[in-house]
């Protein structure tokens, strides 16, 4: 296993890689990381070439700074820094919204996409999910990011 950040876009990714062959991406799902694909990172390796990396503002990437950014945008710089041209993508939650963008703004890059519990782009939430929601970033706002765990975890999503 190689590990590494990537900087890229302003910012720094972190990355873990192994294995050869065909390559495929694993991207983490919100409040998540890389070791959520604990399980399924090393297994994926006896075949493929697999990296996995934190989003920008998770794990040991770089915090956003305030300037805007796009995780699709990050995808993309973070191959292109491994010299990676196609990559199966895996996504959960979050990280799947990230993959099914990718893959719909560069579908020359995507031989396939695995998608889990993944949030899509454009749908309308109800405006009791949106208020909960919101909940979760005033938090954050006025009391930093234990404040915003706190009341990420009492969703009731969970």
């Amino acid at each position: 296993m190689r590990t590494g950040t990537a900087t890229v876009n302003n910012t720094q990714l972190y990355y873990e890689e192994a294995g050869a062959g065909p390559a495929v991406v694993l991207i983490h799902g919100f409040t998540l990381d890389t070791r959520m694909w604990d399980d399924q990172f090393l297994p994926l390796a006896d075949h493929h070439r697999v990296v996995r990396y934190d989003l920008r503002g998770f794990g040991k990437s770089a915090v956003p700074t305030g300037e805007r950014y796009a995780h699709v945008a990050d995808l993309r710089a973070l191959l292109d820094h491994l010299g990676i041209e196609q990559a199966a993508l895996v996504g959960l939650s979050k990280g799947g919204g990230v993959a099914l963008d990718f893959a719909q703004a560069h579908p020359a890059r995507v031989p396939g996409v695995a998608l889990v519990d993944t949030i899509l782009g454009g749908h309308a939430w109800s405006e009791v999910g949106r208020s909960r929601d919101d909940a979760v970033w005033e938090a954050a706002r006025a009391g930093g990011i234990a404040a915003a765990k706190a009341s990420w975890l009492a969703h009731p999503l969970f």
